[in-house]
């Protein structure tokens, strides 16, 4: 569970450092959570940390 949550996390931190991927999340941004294209696969790193064996 914990080398999940370290992966996730270490890919939402490449995505700050990656301008294609910024562009990705100014569109997700620009539709909003609630459309699908809102959503972010991996979740936010908020998310990602509030994982826990109860949740699974």
């Amino acid at each position: 569970m914990e080398r999940v949550k370290k992966t996730r996390l270490a890919a939402l931190l490449q995505q700050r450092e990656n301008a294609s991927q910024l562009a990705t999340v100014a569109a997700r941004a620009y539709y909003g959570a609630q459309h699908p294209l809102g959503a972010s696969a991996l979740g936010t790193e908020q998310s990602v940390a509030a994982i826990d064996r109860a949740a699974w």
